[in-house]
């Protein structure tokens, strides 16, 4: 039977996974000029810094959950650096 502590770490998890996804999908909208470079790195940043806390707070800290938390880190670093390399802002 799960105890209050389960119950207040699914909660959280389940509140912060959505809105790595919402993250996520502003962070994906690299072509578009609307949005600022530095807007985009930061919903990145967010959905990396917001996946890790749910990995961290869901399981004990294993080998395995800090390297999905490396690569997800270096996914997010990945669409944050191209969003910065192709801005039209950044080349002008």
């Amino acid at each position: 039977m799960p105890d209050e502590r389960d119950e207040v770490v699914q909660k959280l998890v389940a509140e912060w996974v959505p809105r790595v996804h919402a993250d996520m999908t502003v962070a994906t909208f690299v072509d578009d000029d609307r949005l600022a470079p530095e807007i985009i790195a930061f919903h990145a940043q967010q959905a990396a810094e917001k996946m890790l806390k749910a990995l961290l707070v869901q399981r004990p800290l294993t080998f395995h959950a800090l390297m999905q938390s490396v690569h997800c880190w270096r996914c997010v670093k990945k669409l944050a650096l191209r969003a910065l390399r192709n801005s039209p802002r950044q080349a002008a």
